[in-house]
């Protein structure tokens, strides 16, 4: 059964009902502690998944967690950091990919806990609601909401039910990462689950998948793409894709020279000579199962053009799919951030400040998800979380995960490390960076070759 958990302040139990109502006229089942208190009475109760009065309730809401295929988080000015057990519900939530957000009063974001501030909020302010000039825009905030929950139900319910196709992807399994590199992947499920979907889907539906990256250099996205390839699937030669790395050029003006420049440098990285025909370019692509092409600009290197120059990117490999139908690819444009201090994400879904280059990072970003949302005639790209620095309870959820194949003494120093580095309240408050978290676990890591993949 699926349904989704609604995790909200007690304070605005009455208030979220609105919310629920729409939930539940959309055909969909809901979670509530104590739909009671919510305003609901009579026979309508008997239609929610709830606490029952035989059990712990504690027990009952990890459960329903865990069960649940959505999970709705309704910020609002009651949110706290001292609220452990909501947070614990929202990176639960987070860490199995199938997290929804919302606002349902005008608090301003940036004064919400970290956690907040690690996707996209809707905002269902409802004294919206209320107010004739604004009711439509609300209503269809809910719709965009409704929209988004239905997507996260899909993408979970067939994560549970894995097709044919994606278990004989999976048939082999590549040996786990040496114990030493296993932080790479800490904190970084939302990114890897995104990846593995779009290489799930490009070997499953055969075609060619762009895919956004950006990170902070202290975030170690090398690593983390390192990381993937360890724990991914493979085919007989080891891997279930083939790398190739392509280089964007950097010192063109216009989308014309840049496709020009572009198909030679993906032609050298193919190694193909002869008549400068897409067929040539096919063909060596489609001699793999899959191949990652990966691309990598520096945030100082972005000009103002460089949002033209990513759709003529997009719309060269658009013609290449329509013409050569079949071939699966992975495209992974990753743009290089400057490092970034822990903090930054407690206010934007990305760093601020000065790239280094003609553009800010604010406007990378922007500029990005504009791409994402509009890519003209060519694929639209999905564009990953950042990557960003490792709350506390990120951290002992891995190191706990992480640890359960040890000897008592080796998990012992792996969880002492692992409190030692969030001893202060500013580095629980901001996190750590990826590059530090490593730089003190991996040590420990390293005498412990027993330990399993991050997934």
């Amino acid at each position: 059964m699926s349904f989704v958990f609604i995790s909200h302040a007690s304070e605005d139990k009455r208030r979220i009902r609105p919310i629920i109502d729409s939930i539940l006229a959309a055909g969909l089942k809901v979670f509530i502690d104590d739909p009671a208190r919510a305003g609901f009475g009579g026979e309508s109760v008997h239609g929610f998944v709830r606490l029952h009065a035989d059990r712990a309730w504690k027990d009952q809401l990890d459960e329903a967690m865990a069960a649940s295929a959505c999970a709705l988080v309704c910020w609002s000015r009651h949110a706290d950091v001292r609220r452990r057990g909501w947070l614990d519900e929202v990176a639960q939530a987070r860490g199995a990919n199938k997290l929804v957000s919302c606002v349902i009063d005008d608090v301003p974001i940036r004064t919400l806990p970290a956690q907040a501030n690690q996707q996209q909020i809707i905002n269902l302010d409802l004294a919206r609601r209320g107010n004739p000039a604004t009711a439509a825009e609300w209503y269809g905030h809910m719709a965009l909401l409704l929209e988004d929950i239905r997507r996260t139900i899909q993408a979970v319910t067939d994560g549970r039910r894995p097709s044919q196709r994606a278990l004989q992807l999976r048939v082999k399994q590549q040996p786990a990462p040496s114990a030493e590199k296993l932080p790479w992947l800490a904190d970084r499920r939302a990114q890897s689950e995104a990846l593995r979907r779009a290489i799930d889907t490009a070997s499953g539906d055969r075609r060619i998948v762009p895919v956004v990256l950006l990170a902070p250099r202290n975030e170690l996205p090398d690593e983390f793409l390192d990381g993937m390839a360890m724990v991914g699937t493979h085919n007989p030669q080891g891997r279930l894709w083939h790398p190739l790395h392509v280089d964007w050029p950097t010192s063109t003006v216009s989308p014309e020279e840049f496709v020009e420049r572009y198909h030679v440098n993906l032609r050298f990285n193919l190694e193909v000579s002869g008549a400068r025909s897409d067929q040539e370019i096919a063909t060596a692509l489609g001699n793999h199962p899959l191949v990652l092409v990966e691309h990598v600009i520096e945030a100082s290197e972005w000009r103002r053009e460089e949002p033209a120059l990513v759709l003529a990117w997009l719309r060269f490999w658009r013609r290449l799919g329509e013409g050569f139908p079949g071939l699966r690819v992975v495209l992974i444009l990753r743009v290089n951030l400057p490092r970034a201090r822990p903090g930054w994400q407690r206010r934007k879904p990305c760093p601020t400040g000065d790239s280094g280059g003609p553009v800010r990072l604010p406007a990378i970003w922007a500029e990005i998800q504009q791409l994402s949302a509009k890519p003209g005639d060519g694929p639209a790209p999905m564009v990953l979380p950042v990557l960003s620095p490792i709350l506390e309870h990120d951290a002992v959820t891995w190191a706990n995960r992480e640890t359960k194949a040890l000897e008592d003494s080796r998990r012992t120093a792996v969880k002492q490390a692992t409190k030692r580095l969030y001893r202060w309240w500013w580095v629980r408050r901001r996190g750590v960076s990826h590059e530090d978290f490593c730089d003190k676990l991996r040590p420990h890591c390293a005498a412990a070759p027993s330990m399993g993949s991050s997934r």
